[in-house]
């Protein structure tokens, strides 16, 4: 008992934030599988962006079997953002770590991330996740075109790699812009707390996208080691602010009749173009990045895309918001292709049938 002891003792605290809206019945697994992790120096923050169901009570009968556990009331701008800042804000870790309340940690998240952290030169970790589809649980390196990134990351940069820790540099922020290596995500992230002081908080003015904003920031300006081990389940859910549907598997023309679907797709969709925004303007300020011309090109081919296939989903349950988008898509890239879409759109019974590219899409 004493052994243990000393070791909580002796190992920094971990701050743990859950931000959560209306999860009661989902917030018990996340809360879980904090207090199954095998390193045990940690508090639990779980933020309330004040819901209206009953968070609050799931939360204070956990508060009662483990003192580590607490409740707190986002306080700061309503949405994702403003709540992770709040968690910051309340904070008292060392380090701190993030986890959606709608997903879980393996019980060794903490107690591998915190090992490297600790013993290498490091400020920020990652470690890779399964992805639960359809009931399945799925590699997230092993889905359509992650297949074999990783692999060709590590050759292109020439990557230190020890067993399974593989450690990237300041190379990775231009060479993922480019190339779309997608080997992160905010709820394996574990970083020292001092690394705010350079990246700043996470952006309230995204709805959506925070979580990405903040992640390419603390790219852009520090190394990072990837631990190649699967610490995360990310669970698909109908109220997921992303992953509320199998993009890898989606009919487009299911999705333009469900004015739920498309609504959310819009929103989440206008948001990403907010951030790709902000992050060009990011670049052209930039000193670091080499091929300033290039990444703003590549970024403005993304928004095009963006804008596009949000001028298509809403051509139906929302033809005005359709038009308008297809016409700042325009601005992007200018074709003769656009100006169908937007016929079409307009006269729907009048116009012939255009044929559909799905290379056109973006619904990542």
């Amino acid at each position: 008992m004493c052994e243990l002891y000393n070791k909580v003792i002796s190992s920094p605290l971990v701050s743990v934030i859950i931000p959560t809206y209306n999860r009661e019945k989902l917030l018990p697994n996340a809360i879980e599988s904090v207090i199954n992790q095998t390193y045990g120096n940690w508090e639990l923050l779980v933020v309330d962006d004040r819901s209206t169901d009953n968070t609050r009570k799931v939360v204070e009968e956990y508060i009662k079997r483990d003192k580590r556990i607490n409740y707190i009331i986002n306080d700061r701008t309503k949405g994702p953002a403003g709540a992770r800042n709040c968690g910051i804000y309340k904070s008292k870790g060392k380090y701190v770590a993030f986890l959606d309340s709608d997903d879980e940690w393996i019980e060794t998240h903490l107690s591998e991330s915190i090992e490297v952290l600790e013993n290498e030169n490091i400020n920020v970790c990652f470690s890779l996740w399964y992805e639960r589809r359809s009931g399945k649980l799925i590699k997230c390196d092993e889905i359509g075109h992650r297949k074999n990134r990783l692999e060709k990351v590590i050759l292109d940069l020439n990557l230190i790699v020890k067993g399974k820790l593989i450690f990237f540099d300041d190379r990775f922020y231009e060479y993922n812009l480019l190339q779309q290596v997608y080997c992160y995500h905010i709820n394996t992230m574990v970083f020292n707390k001092n690394i705010l002081e350079v990246t700043g908080i996470f952006n309230e003015k995204l709805f959506c996208s925070e979580d990405i904003d903040f992640i390419y920031r603390v790219l852009y300006n520090f190394n990072f080691c990837l631990i190649k081990d699967y610490h995360f389940i990310y669970n698909q859910g109908n109220d997921n602010l992303y992953f509320f549907l199998d993009r890898s598997a989606v009919n487009l023309e299911e999705i333009i009749n469900n004015k739920t679907i498309v609504d959310k797709l819009t929103r989440e969709g206008k948001y990403k173009n907010y951030m790709r925004k902000i992050r060009k303007e990011f670049i052209k300020k930039s000193n670091k990045i080499k091929h300033k011309k290039i990444c703003i090109q590549e970024l403005n081919k993304l928004i095009e895309k963006k804008y596009f296939t949000l001028g298509y989903i809403n051509s139906r349950v929302n033809k005005i918001r359709a038009v308008r988008y297809y016409i700042i898509s325009l601005f992007y890239e200018f074709n003769f292709e656009k100006i169908k879409f937007i016929l079409k759109t307009i006269f729907m019974h009048r116009f012939c049938k255009i044929k559909i590219d799905p290379s056109r899409f973006d619904l990542t």
